[in-house]
């Protein structure tokens, strides 16, 4: 089971949480060249890089962060409707240049898509061109997606984000006091318990009861009574190296976690976590656009961690 197969992992990174007191900081240069187990990458902020054999290879990369902690706050990418639609499609580490945050991970469905051969340049969006996503987001009280229940059947919940706290709870709309959400899916944890498993037709691995290693994953889970964010990303479809998780391992990795709400954001060749580097962004995990190992696919949003005092 997973959960036997992380417990050693997870009560590794407990135990050397001492070693690293506050202002004990690793550059994300640092980490993610040595591979290290735990970095505290900011006051509030840190990293884990979680691997395993069995049931499958698996490298899974995890952020944790006190939205408690006075310098830190939680944003969303801010919608861009020049090019006529909600957003400009920009890669995740074209994201972090650009708004100097400390950290972000991959965030909501997003059309047009077309993944593209294998190597090539022919995937849809190209960087900085036009892209909506799937699903209610709210940015700073502003309706940026309306709720949207019929694109992606995928997208069951919402996290909604208030200075110093977040919830996520069932549906597309936060609530009062919450200006910014994203709505996603499908639904992982809520209140505590495992979701049930809804059957898909044509989407199998929506479904988390669904054997096999699955594949790339992000998704995003609470703790702590909303003050402590999790953030997942799961490296996938690169043998020899890691095969990915499915949603009964995500929910398993949320639960090691203490998270008591969680759902995924969207996943395959999307599935990227980068962190503000000394000189410029690192992806701390390996993404697998058109097939490519490390290669990033232009995205439609970001969830991201920001220094409050800059």
């Amino acid at each position: 089971m997973l959960r036997s197969l992380l417990a050693p992992c997870l009560l590794s990174l407990v135990l050397t949480a001492a070693a690293h007191a506050q202002g004990a900081l690793v550059s994300a240069d640092q980490c993610a060249q040595q591979r290290l187990e735990r970095c505290q990458l900011a006051e509030g902020l840190e990293y884990h890089r979680i691997e395993s054999s069995d049931p499958a290879e698996r490298v899974v990369h995890v952020l944790v962060a006190d939205m408690s902690h006075p310098g830190l706050s939680v944003g969303l990418t801010e919608p861009d409707p020049s090019a006529g639609l909600q957003y400009r499609a920009m890669r995740l580490s074209t994201f972090l240049e650009r708004t100097g945050a400390l950290a972000a991970i991959n965030a909501s469905y997003f059309l047009p898509f077309a993944g593209g051969s294998d190597g090539g340049d022919d995937y849809i969006p190209q960087e900085f061109a036009a892209a909506e996503v799937s699903g209610a987001v709210y940015v700073d009280g502003e309706t940026v997606s309306p709720v949207d229940w019929e694109t992606d059947r995928r997208v069951e919940a919402i996290i909604c984000f208030e200075p110093g706290h977040a919830v996520l709870v069932a549906g597309q709309i936060c609530p009062d006091g919450f200006a910014s959400g994203l709505s996603s899916g499908p639904h992982l944890i809520e209140n505590g318990e495992a979701k049930t498993p809804r059957q898909r037709p044509g989407q199998p691995e929506a479904d988390p009861a669904v054997p096999g290693p699955g594949g790339p994953r992000t998704a995003i889970g609470l703790a702590d009574n909303g003050t402590r964010l999790i953030m997942v990303v799961a490296d996938g479809r690169q043998p020899g190296y890691s095969q990915g998780m499915n949603h009964a391992a995500l929910i398993e990795l949320f639960q090691a976690y203490g998270a008591h709400d969680a759902m995924s954001l969207d996943g395959g060749g999307s599935s990227t976590m980068g962190v503000r580097g000394e000189t410029g962004p690192v992806i701390m995990n390996r993404p697998i656009h058109t097939r490519v190992p490390g290669r990033e696919r232009p995205l439609g949003n970001h969830i991201a961690i920001f220094a409050v005092s800059e």
